[in-house]
């Protein structure tokens, strides 16, 4: 059976269609079937846009280019985890063994379904491999000209094995990562280089929110695991226009086209294992100061983390 394809879908209307659009524009679709959560309102301000999105899928419902569409609209708000828990778990009771999931705000190329159902049945048995990633970082400009594994994860359209996900998910929510790595002075070095992220890592380390895929890719840089990477991206993201929850705005992010060209699935032992050290360039200047001030403030600061609170409510506000 083919993976379900499960997005994820809150009150953003437009996004989701040029979603669901560009996923029916794929070589075999028709041969998918496409779970959409549609999670209820949060505040009461958000309705009528939610209202928008159900009235689009009831349309949908109708007149799709999928094997099959179904829509779970929750009558209560479940948040992302809840949504994205309950998609998969009706995706398990339809027989499916493997997923492809999608926030609303990714668009895909034409290949995607067929480089990632292709992959997905090609590196089942692959032990330390999790994930199958339909993006590749924009940044990445050395990285191979053909599928490699890489050792960090990208949530912009990705694909799993249940029986390997739901462990992934298990060892992730039983272990902080991120606290691990701000005990860990030469990692935190490391990766202070080349991810703007980790400035963020004190705010996972003390679960004032969650970040699903960067928390994934500390838990791969500790367990030495991988996903699998195209060599052009079949995706990109259409959300970081100022949306999202977190997404802010990004110009280059935003102006990115995903790839119609196809791609050759190569065999388990052609696959070249690729660190992200040896194919990310370091970021700006101003965003290692700020790893490093958010790390030396929460390890050293009396009261560190509730000066980084501080900090963040007060540059929110400027």
């Amino acid at each position: 059976m083919k993976p379900a394809i499960i997005i994820k879908v809150y009150d953003r209307c437009q996004h989701l269609k040029q979603c669901l659009e560009s996923l029916e524009r794929c070589k075999d679709a028709e041969s998918f079937h496409v779970i959409v959560g549609s999670d209820a309102a949060l505040k009461k301000e958000h309705e009528e846009r939610i209202s928008v999105v159900r009235r689009y899928l009831k349309h949908k419902e109708g007149a799709h280019g999928f094997k099959k569409l179904s829509v779970l609209c929750h009558n209560d708000n479940l948040g992302e985890k809840g949504n994205g828990g309950a998609c998969h778990l009706y995706a398990k009771s339809s027989g499916h063994e493997s997923f492809i999931l999608m926030e609303d705000d990714v668009v895909v190329g034409l290949y995607f379904l067929k480089f990632m159902s292709e992959s997905l049945a090609a590196y089942s048995d692959q032990p330390d491999l999790i994930a199958v990633n339909g993006y590749l970082d924009h940044d990445l400009t050395n990285a191979p000209k053909k599928p490699f594994l890489y050792n960090r994860f990208s949530a912009y359209g990705y694909g799993s094995w249940y029986a390997k996900w739901d462990l992934v998910q298990k060892k992730r929510d039983s272990i902080n990562y991120s606290t691990r790595i701000l005990l860990d002075f030469t990692r935190f070095r490391k990766v202070a280089k080349f991810s703007p992220n980790a400035k963020s890592y004190p705010f996972l380390a003390e679960n004032f929110y969650r970040a699903g895929d960067i928390e994934t890719g500390l838990m791969m840089e500790f367990e030495n695991l991988w996903v699998l990477k195209p060599p052009l991206s079949l995706t990109a993201n259409r959300g970081m226009d100022g949306s999202g929850l977190r997404s802010g705005v990004n110009a280059s992010l935003q102006a990115m086209v995903a790839s119609d060209d196809p791609i050759d699935i190569p065999s388990s032992s052609e696959l070249e294992s690729v660190r992200f050290e040896t194919v990310k360039p370091r970021i700006d200047i101003k965003y290692i100061l700020e790893n490093w001030l958010s790390f030396l403030i929460y390890n050293y600061f009396p009261f560190g983390f509730s000066v980084l609170l501080k900090l963040r409510s007060l540059k929110k506000s400027l």
